[in-house]
Parts: C-alpha cells; structure tokens; sequence
C-alpha cells in the first residue's frame, strides 16, 4: 500500500491524529495535499514555527512563533468546515506541553 493509499483510508477512518515523521516535507505535503482535494476537497493548514500559518490568505502569519496560537486555529475551527492540519516539527513543543502539565500536577501534590 503507498503512502498516499495508507492516509486516505486513515482519513476515511476519521483518525483525529495522524503523526508523520519524514524527512521529504514536501513531498509528504504535495501528497497530503492531493488527498484532500480527492477527499470532498478538505482545507489544508500548514503552519511552522517560523512562518506561523502560510497558506491561509486570512491567518498568513497567525500563530507566528507562538505553538499555542497555532493550536487555537485548530480549536476554533467548525467540526462541520472538514480540514487537514500540518503541524511542521510539533514534536518538539509536545515535550514543553507534557513536561509543563506534569510539573503543574506535581506543584499541586
């Protein structure tokens, strides 16, 4: 099954949550990309640490060195608007979040 194969049906199994970890960014995005048009031609968000949102006419540069802004995008979207979200290198302020819950639950004990 190729990659393209494999997140389509992931896509249509309604994961929240699909980690990808590559070192081909684009091609992964070109393919995600395609995906989505094929899949009732679902909006795609991509945002990077740096940049914040770049694909968005109405966000350009929301989220723009602030990971937390770049998730609230993600809440604020409609469950009904369906839409993909790129999140370049999240990995490293998942550990920030993690490590910040645990000390706040360790402070209250």
């Amino acid at each position: 099954m190729s990659f393209q194969e494999e997140f389509e049906l992931l896509l249509r199994s309604r994961y929240s949550i699909i980690y990808i970890q590559t070192r081909e960014e684009e091609r992964v995005e070109i393919t995600i990309t395609e995906s989505a048009k094929k899949q009732g031609n679902r909006a795609v968000y991509i945002w990077d640490f740096v940049e914040g949102y770049q694909n968005n006419p109405n966000d350009t540069g929301w989220g723009k060195r602030n990971p937390l802004q770049g998730l609230e995008l993600v809440e604020k979207l409609p469950e009904s608007a369906p839409a993909i979200f790129i999140l370049r290198d999240f990995q490293r302020f998942w550990k920030i979040f993690l490590f910040r819950e645990n000390y706040e639950i360790w402070q209250r004990n």
